[in-house]
């Protein structure tokens, strides 16, 4: 994964890891099958990349009307997507 797309950004936006963090943070129960994230607005996919590391059993889905960030979002996920 490609963390360093992220770092001038992340530094632009107040609290941006915080959120991030939260995010994942929400999800307390302990998941034994595969559960599954629709994320409406994917970005640059900084929500899907902590999601994807913290849960292995994730599968998810991301979506955006922007077709750069979706392109950057993937670059970024590979094939943790």
């Amino acid at each position: 994964m490609n963390k360093i797309k992220f770092s001038k950004w992340n530094k632009s936006v107040p609290m941006y890891d915080d959120f991030q963090a939260a995010i994942c943070d929400s999800i307390t129960r302990d998941y034994l099958e595969k559960f599954d994230v629709l994320e409406i607005g994917v970005g640059r996919g900084g929500t899907a990349q902590k999601l994807l590391e913290k849960f292995d059993n994730v599968n998810y889905e991301g979506i955006d009307i922007d077709k750069d960030a979706l392109k950057i979002a993937k670059e970024t996920l590979g094939e943790k997507r």
